[in-house]
């Protein structure tokens, strides 16, 4: 009986773990959703590729700070002296910026590049909005419309025109003196000689490599916050792994009540299947589909819009550029139906969620701070060793949801297995042993 007690323990820590790591997954996507994070990584990707070596890395406003050789070292009094220098110099730069004029073209490159003078680019800005807290800025960019909005930004709205490899060299030089996409945009004009079409070749090929980078340093950075999530949700509900076993070892009644939810769980067949998942992510497919061709109608039209006519016929350059905004006004509005589709979907899923979870308080598995008392009035060394115990138990609860759903779900089945090939004599259903006689 020990034993199945044990798997039972398992199988019910399993399917808890399960639980709340999709609730931690529902926190994690509603924060990404209501803070931009793509949106800020993009932001941040672009004041990289601004930065100059040695200037530093960029900070969150999209702006570097020359650190020196110290890097890091100065604290907050060094960012914040930073700041006062750069609001210095942007002041200074304000008013001879304004009455330069086209002849002071040549001296730009002294003038700072941000993200955020990148994002506000007409060829960008007009793909995102401001919202509430830049909630709705652009997430994405081609890598052409990156290259139009930084040297637009670069050149304070006087480009020539993205018709040829001599006119985008030229715009390059006023971007950040040995900036990474200085260098990069550089090298891709030799490469490509006068042919504008193998420069675009090149370029999307640089930038889908720097997008795989740029997705794995998201990754990276979700997990943090995923286990800062996991952290906040074991301590607000008290989710301690420790006395959690404990009480479904000892309670035989509260486990078989979690065994069975467990066991159902196990017999779902797949994770999506579980929470019912699915309808969510074809919505979210739809949306990232749609967000694409978006994206690409109205890249469309910016090229239309950029062209210069080649004849005097001005009719057929008017009906392609009718044609190409109706297109992007369809894809805009197409795009709006699949992000309502998606928040619903989501809002549903993240219903189920929390269904799940009060399924669990529900079975008996009391949750929160209300009863616990550390030490019941034994002295310092038992409260002491309480807290010690409660802690350990909150950081496992923690670690443990951070592993991810998929991973719970497995282990669920895998446990679900274990116990159905080792269940006693005692759990057959009734009748079994009278049928067999028979």
């Amino acid at each position: 009986m020990d034993l199945l007690a044990s798997l039972d323990v398992l199988l019910g820590l399993s399917f808890i773990y399960l639980v709340f790591a999709l609730a931690v997954t529902s926190i994690n996507e509603f924060i990404a959703a209501a803070w931009s994070s793509r949106a800020r990584w993009l932001r941040r990707a672009i004041a990289n590729l601004l930065t100059p070596p040695g200037a530093g890395a960029a900070d969150g406003d999209g702006k570097a700070g020359a650190t020196g050789e110290g890097g890091s070292r100065g604290g907050w009094a060094t960012l914040l002296a930073l700041l006062r220098i750069r609001r210095r110099v942007d002041t200074a730069n304000a008013a001879p910026a304004a009455s330069a004029g086209d002849a002071d073209a040549g001296e730009s490159s002294s003038k700072p590049v941000t993200a955020d003078d990148v994002l506000a680019s007409p060829f960008i800005a007009y793909l995102g909005s401001p919202g509430v807290g830049n909630t709705f800025r652009v997430s994405y960019v081609s890598a052409w419309q990156l290259l139009q909005g930084a040297l637009d930004a670069a050149n304070g709205g006087r480009q020539a025109g993205f018709v040829s490899v001599a006119s985008i060299q030229k715009m390059i030089e006023p971007l950040p003196h040995n900036s990474p996409l200085q260098k990069v945009l550089a090298d891709l004009c030799m490469r490509a000689g006068n042919d504008i079409e193998a420069f675009r070749k090149l370029l999307d090929e640089w930038y889908g490599d720097l997008e795989k980078q740029m997705s794995a340093w998201y990754r990276q950075k979700t997990q943090y916050v995923v286990v800062g999530i996991s952290v906040f949700v074991a301590g607000a509900m008290n989710v301690d792994t420790i006395d959690i076993a404990t009480r479904l070892y000892r309670d035989s009644a509260l486990r078989a009540t979690i065994t069975e939810q467990a066991l159902k769980a196990a017999g779902s067949g797949d994770i999506e299947t579980f929470i019912g998942s699915k309808a969510r992510d074809d919505a979210r497919t739809a949306f990232e589909q749609a967000e694409v061709a978006r994206n690409e109608a109205a890249e469309k039209l910016d090229e239309c819009q950029s062209k210069k006519p080649a004849s005097p016929d001005a009719a057929g350059d008017n009906s392609c550029q009718e044609a190409l905004q109706k297109d992007a006004e369809a894809a805009e509005q197409a795009l709006e139906a699949a992000r309502e589709a998606l928040e619903k979907e989501q809002r549903s899923l993240d219903q189920r969620i929390r269904d799940r979870v009060d399924t669990i308080s529900g079975a008996g598995l009391a949750l929160g701070w209300s009863t616990w008392n550390p030490g019941q009035g034994a002295g310092v060394l038992a409260t002491l060793g309480a807290l010690f115990t409660k802690v350990i138990g909150l950081l496992m609860s923690a670690g443990a949801f951070s592993l991810g759903a998929p991973f719970w779900f497995n282990m669920l089945k895998t446990a679900a297995s274990i116990r159905s090939v080792g269940r006693s004599p005692k759990e057959e259903k009734p009748g079994s042993g009278s049928s067999a006689n028979a």
